[in-house]
């Protein structure tokens, strides 16, 4: 694998990290994605001085922001001129009560379905560059059994942290045989590691507690799930469904091509609208900046006509280097009330 191009999103924390750790000493080039920048950082310091690879770097991204997601492939692209492996290990621990993003989605369903939907559709060009590209996602390998409610994708009618796991588990399995289906010239893995004491898990004290104690026996460390992952990416394995030890499992039998397909079509939807949203609440802003710039003028100007446009009271627009308007900078942001209507049609 030396040589190679790899993305993990995640990769700061848990089994993310423990993989990365094993690819950089195959001397692979490493991007890691995670949203803590300090965090980030020690990670690749880590990584660096364990593995002696120094092609490692750290990119700063919220994925439960589609808007996010679609800047952080931007970032992607412009480092890489192809990408060998994309491994989505980035995760949350399911919150008890339902929480939406800023964009008005489901967190658990934001971060562990649209987020890897999304990075994966940006980045199939990119992918397709590679002589043999995979995409790996830890979810549940096919382990968890029953259909998908697609009226209860985002927990609108009921919401329960354990039917969120499942739910995005179920969403992920049908994702998976999609992009099988569709992009052959892709090798695709959709990993089980079944109870892995590490990461988010671990930061919750009660379920530390069962970690360590009656669940120890049924659990795995972050490095034997990391061992699976490195031995998948190195292959030869065919696309499909793997648990631990990267055994082979069978698609659940829910993933019919009706349910899949409609899983699809649900991921192109949300994502259109989220991006629309974007676009919307950009212009809103802009346009927003113009009228109060315009107000600042004429008020400077009523009170000493010598100032006129060049005013030190006209306001400046920050923009970061992706070139888009930095709201925040500009003294105004939209109110979160105005964003979730704009997708209550959804």
């Amino acid at each position: 694998m030396q040589n190679q191009n790899v993305v993990i999103t995640g990769g700061t924390d848990g089994i993310g990290r423990a993989a990365a750790i094993q690819l950089a000493k195959l001397r692979v080039r490493l991007l890691l994605i995670g949203r803590n920048p300090d965090r980030g950082e020690a990670a690749v310091a880590e990584i660096k001085r364990v593995s002696g690879n120094d092609a490692v770097t750290f990119l700063q991204a919220d994925l439960s922001l589609v808007k996010n997601v679609q800047r952080a492939a931007q970032q992607i692209r412009e480092t890489f001129d192809r990408l060998d492996v994309l491994a989505h290990c980035a995760g949350n621990l399911f919150p008890r009560q339902r929480t939406l993003t800023k964009e008005g989605v489901e967190l658990s369903f934001a971060i562990q379905y649209a987020a890897r939907f999304v990075l994966t559709n940006e980045l199939l060009d990119l992918l397709r560059t590679a002589p043999a590209p995979q995409v790996l996602s830890v979810a549940g390998g096919g382990t968890i059994s029953g259909k998908v409610d697609f009226d209860n994708l985002q927990g609108e009618k009921s919401y329960g942290f354990v039917e969120a796991i499942k739910t995005t588990s179920r969403a992920c399995d049908l994702l998976t045989v999609e992009q099988i289906a569709r992009y052959p010239e892709i090798t695709f893995y959709n990993y089980g590691p079944g109870l892995v004491r590490s990461g988010q898990i671990v930061k919750n004290p009660v379920m530390r507690l069962l970690m360590n104690t009656v669940g120890r026996p049924f659990s795995r460390s972050a490095e034997q799930a990391a061992n699976d992952i490195v031995a998948l990416v190195r292959g030869p394995y065919a696309s499909g469904f793997y648990v631990s030890s990267a055994k082979r499992n069978d698609a659940p039998e829910s993933a019919d091509a009706a349910s899949c397909q409609t899983m699809w079509g649900y991921g192109q939807t949300l994502a259109a609208k989220l991006s629309a949203a974007a676009q919307h609440v950009s212009t809103v802003s802009l346009a927003a900046l113009r009228r109060r710039s315009a107000r600042r003028s004429n008020a400077s100007a009523s009170i000493c006509p010598s100032l006129g446009t060049s005013s030190p009271w006209r306001p400046t627009v920050a923009r970061d280097p992706s070139g888009e308007t930095n709201a925040v900078a500009a003294h105004f942001t939209p109110k979160e009330t105005e964003v979730q209507t704009f997708f209550s049609d959804f």
